[in-house]
């Protein structure tokens, strides 16, 4: 089971929308912490999580010139 994304190219961040029920945000946010920090990371600029009642909502900003897909892959 994976992640459902979409990529907004005007804001040139990625929105992840749903995640395996397996999966807990926590894990995924201090994942992503780990890996921005260990400089395996590069092409994140800032993610942050916008959880409201409208749901689930997790934000990567993205650098300049980083295929989305090709990141996504990678996470």
């Amino acid at each position: 089971m994976r992640a459902r994304y979409t990529y907004d190219k005007k804001e040139n961040c990625i929105d992840i929308l749903q995640i395996p029920y397996t999966t807990t945000i926590d894990a995924i946010i201090k994942r992503i912490s780990d890996l921005v920090k260990e400089g395996k990371l590069k092409e994140i600029s800032d993610f942050r999580d916008e959880i409201d009642v409208n749901g689930f909502k997790l934000t990567l900003d993205l650098r300049r010139n980083v295929d989305p897909n090709v990141l996504m892959q990678k996470l």
